[in-house]
C-alpha cells in the first residue's frame, strides 16, 4: 500500500510532537507518523507509537502519514471517527461490508439532520460510489481512502479541533 495522508485537526500551528509507529513488516518502515501542536497533544496519546519533538515549521498540526494497509486504515477510520459520530462500526455492526458502513454512515448523517457535518456526509458519499462502482480495486480502495480523509478532516473542522 502506498502511503496516504490524513489531516486530523484543521489547526494552522506547526506542529512541535510527532509520534511514529514503526512497523514490524519488512516491505515498510512505519505504519503511520503523526504530528500535533502543544494544544493538540492530547492526539498522540490515543495512538500507539514513539513520540519525540519536532522542530516548529516541519509539518503542521494533525497531519498523519498513513501507511498501513486498506483494511487496517479502514479500521482506524472506524474506530477512531466515523462510529463515534454516526454510531456505525465497519467489523462489529457491518462485518467488513465497506460499502454497507459508509451506507449507513451517510443515511445516520441525513438523519441526524446535522448541517455541520454536511461536507462529511458529501465525503463518504463520494467513498461509497468510489468503492460501489469502480471495477478496479486499486483505484477503488485509493479513492475510497482519499474520501474518507476529506471527510475526517471535514469532521475536525465540524467539531472545532
Amino acid at each position: 500500500m502506498a502511503m496516504t495522508l490524513r489531516q486530523l485537526t484543521t489547526c494552522p500551528d506547526p506542529a512541535t510532537r510527532v509520534l511514529e509507529r514503526r512497523s514490524r513488516r519488512r516491505d515498510r518502515v512505519h505504519d503511520y507518523v503523526l504530528y500535533a501542536c502543544h494544544r493538540h497533544r492530547w492526539l498522540i496519546d490515543s495512538w500507539e507509537g514513539g513520540r519525540r519533538t519536532v522542530e516548529e515549521g516541519e509539518l503542521r498540526c494533525g497531519v498523519v502519514f498513513e501507511y498501513r494497509d486498506y483494511a487496517e486504515v479502514l479500521r482506524s477510520h472506524s474506530r477512531e471517527w466515523v462510529c463515534r459520530l454516526t454510531f456505525n462500526d465497519l467489523e462489529d455492526d457491518h462485518r467488513g461490508d465497506v460499502v454497507g458502513w459508509l451506507r449507513a454512515a451517510v443515511a445516520e448523517l441525513c438523519v441526524a439532520g446535522r448541517e455541520a457535518h454536511e461536507g462529511v456526509r458529501v465525503a463518504l458519499g463520494h467513498a461509497v460510489l468510489a468503492a460501489a462502482v469502480e471495477r478496479d480495486a486499486k483505484v477503488a480502495q485509493a479513492a475510497v481512502l482519499t474520501a474518507l480523509a476529506v471527510a475526517e478532516t471535514a469532521e475536525a473542522a465540524a467539531r472545532g479541533a
